[in-house]
């Protein structure tokens, strides 16, 4: 017989996961986010904040991953190999658009997020935090992904898309009408997509980032409907997010060469 999982771990988890989602939250917010009793929220707060997992703002009384969090995905090194190698790229081109970018990479059937310019950008309205897991077929990142991946990795991901109960994957159960459109995207070499917002829809536009000739991840942007015009996101804004998408690519080389060195065996002299 199986053991049942544990409850307070469960709920641990997942108040973890969320708040390095949203990057810093009340524990109302986190409250309703996760339907649980604010009290509850707390005790859990307080255990983790106890182990440096979190800490809380004296002034404004908002939460936020600590530190030590980042011990949890030790495992991980390509997903912080590319926040390594994006974060100049897109520290730059983050100041040069002022829109939020961000970077990344498939993991399971979602896109994660490694590294973003949410936190420093002036027209983040609601800030993406690495860490946040996004969909595939709904987001100009996993359109992209999708499009440039390996065949059967993207046979892969649509097949079990197409098992999936959120409504965000529906799409994924007419394959055919999918592959078109990612035939569209691979001809363009870019993804958009849209997404409803408190005034305006949100849009977003990305591109591939290759490195050692494989898709690796992807690079993209949120802006507000209307905001930049379509001359100017062919001419002006795709153009800087390739330049930005082959330069991380770059980097991934140096870094994984630089690695690789390390590694090897010296000869006895």
């Amino acid at each position: 017989m199986s053991a049942k999982p544990h409850r307070t771990g469960l709920r641990l988890l997942r108040l973890l996961e969320l708040l390095n989602s949203l990057g810093q939250a009340s524990n109302l917010e986190l409250a309703r986010e996760l339907d649980l009793p604010p009290a509850t929220v707390y005790r859990l707060l307080q255990t983790l904040l106890a182990e440096n997992y979190v800490s809380k703002n004296a002034a404004t009384k908002l939460y936020r991953p600590a530190e030590r969090v980042r011990g949890l995905s030790i495992g991980f090194d390509e997903a912080a190999s590319i926040a390594d190698c994006a974060r100049p790229a897109l520290t730059r081109l983050g100041d040069e658009l002022l829109w939020p970018v961000a970077v990344a990479s498939v993991v399971g059937t979602a896109m994660v997020v490694h590294e973003t310019t949410d936190a420093r950008s002036p027209l983040a309205i609601r800030p993406v935090m690495p860490g946040r897991r996004v969909g595939m077929l709904d987001t100009a990142s996993g359109r992209v992904f999708l499009a440039f991946c390996p065949e059967e990795q993207r046979d892969t991901l649509l097949n079990l898309l197409a098992l999936s109960e959120d409504p965000r994957d529906v799409a994924a159960r007419r394959p055919q009408v999918v592959l078109r459109e990612l035939q569209g995207v691979r001809s363009l070499g870019y993804a958009t997509s849209s997404r409803p917002g408190r005034v305006r829809p949100w849009r977003a536009v990305a591109v591939p980032v290759f490195a050692n000739h494989r898709l690796l991840a992807t690079l993209s942007l949120r802006y507000t409907e209307g905001a930049i015009r379509e001359g100017k996101l062919l001419s002006l804004v795709i153009p800087r997010l390739r330049s930005a998408a082959r330069e991380i690519g770059r980097r991934f080389e140096e870094a994984l060469s630089a690695r690789e060195a390390t590694r090897r065996p010296r000869r006895p002299r």
